[in-house]
């Protein structure tokens, strides 16, 4: 590069119960008490109740089979004591006792089909709806809103934008962008006046670390849609050190040069994306460092520089001198070329600084036209 000519210009369940009947009986032996006791006789039994009082009951016992069975009517003798109960039983032989105490009538009539099972209620449908629509009007229930639907990557990952800033060494901040439904889209990262595009990876990951210009670190992210995500920390230490930036629109070539403490191109002092250095090797070296922002590729690229000099590297004194240099390309030859620059003002606050070029002819291929006294030059004294 030293050996290049450089030209110096300005510019989200029913059972119905059968009838049944069952004998009363005192004690489990009645069925043998009643073979036992042979032809049936008048019985006289003492009445309980005074003589005044009569009662004329007359009991019959039932034998359990259907057919007719055979039995001996014994003629009651007269009754010497009328006031007595007559009581009439009917033999039977031993055998058409049954065997057990239970005692069925099975000439019994069965209860209709209906009394068994009832008859269905009509059921509830339109006619229902029907009838109660003309007593009073159905109020109907809004519908619950639909709970919005959860987009996944083809990866099962939840979509949506996430943005992170993590402070880091020399006023540095980790800023990290995910959204796994929009791999491979470009995005637009603003940051005060520093304004870069850069593009998510194949997993929708974007990570960086970003000079802070101010102390209240704003980021925020706009994708093509219109979606945006915003991240924000404080980095107070970025008054103790010297920042000075670079913006530009598409192929145009612009860099910021750093030549520090008298140093010339090509030389250990010279810091520009060639020999960006980092945090860690500027402290080593005593000098600062470039960052590069932005892809390059896109069509609509914009890119940005920051050249830093932190204060912890302040081992000598000196001046760093600044400029804004690009080689003339086929991409920027003949045309205008527009950038902006950002450095602190008398009052410390940063300044834009908007600039455009009018590149050489295409004849001037290699050559590169460099913008002094653009950019202030640093004093550095010593810590």
């Amino acid at each position: 590069m030293k050996n290049k000519s450089r030209i110096i210009t300005a510019s989200v369940t029913v059972l119905a119960a059968a009838a049944t009947a069952h004998l009363m009986q005192r004690g489990s032996d009645s069925g043998a008490n009643l073979s036992a006791m042979g032809p049936a006789q008048a019985a006289v039994i003492t009445p309980a109740a005074p003589p005044a009082a009569r009662i004329q009951n007359t009991v019959t016992v039932i034998t359990p089979k259907p057919a007719p069975v055979p039995q001996e009517i014994v003629a009651a003798t007269p009754n010497p004591h009328p006031d007595a109960i007559a009581v009439t039983f009917a033999a039977a032989t031993v055998d058409d006792v049954p065997a057990t105490d239970a005692v069925t009538f099975p000439n019994m009539p069965r209860p209709p089909a209906d009394a068994i099972m009832p008859k269905p209620l009509p059921a509830l449908g339109p006619e229902l709806r029907a009838r109660m629509a003309s007593i009073s009007p159905v109020v109907e229930q809004p519908a619950a809103p639909a709970a919005p639907e959860v987009k996944r990557s083809e990866f099962g990952l939840t979509c949506g934008a996430l943005l992170t800033a993590t402070p880091k060494d020399a006023a540095m901040v980790g800023l990290t962008l995910t959204d796994p439904c929009r791999s491979s889209e470009s995005f637009t990262v603003q940051h005060g006046d520093l304004i870069f595009k850069a593009t998510l990876d194949n997993l929708g990951t974007y990570m960086a670390d970003i000079p802070a210009i101010y102390s209240t670190a704003s980021f925020l992210v706009t994708f093509s849609d219109g979606l945006q995500a915003e991240a924000e920390i404080d980095i107070p230490m970025t008054d103790d050190l010297e920042r000075v930036a670079l913006i530009s629109a598409g192929q145009t070539g612009l860099q910021i040069h750093a030549l520090e403490f008298g140093a010339d191109y090509e030389e250990p002092g010279h810091v520009w994306s060639g020999n960006p250095r980092n945090p860690a090797s500027a402290a080593r070296a005593g000098g600062g460092f470039v960052t590069t922002l932005g892809d390059a590729s896109l069509p609509d690229a914009m890119l940005a520089e920051v050249y830093t000099f932190p204060a912890n590297t302040r081992q000598q004194e000196g001046v760093v001198r600044l400029s804004i240099e690009t080689e003339v390309t086929s991409y920027n030859c003949a045309k205008d070329i527009s950038g902006q620059t950002l450095q602190k003002g008398a009052n410390g606050a940063m300044r834009p600084v908007t600039l455009t070029l009018a590149m050489p002819d295409c004849d001037a291929i290699g050559e590169f036209l460099v913008l002094k006294n653009l950019l202030r030059d640093l004093k550095i004294a010593s810590n």
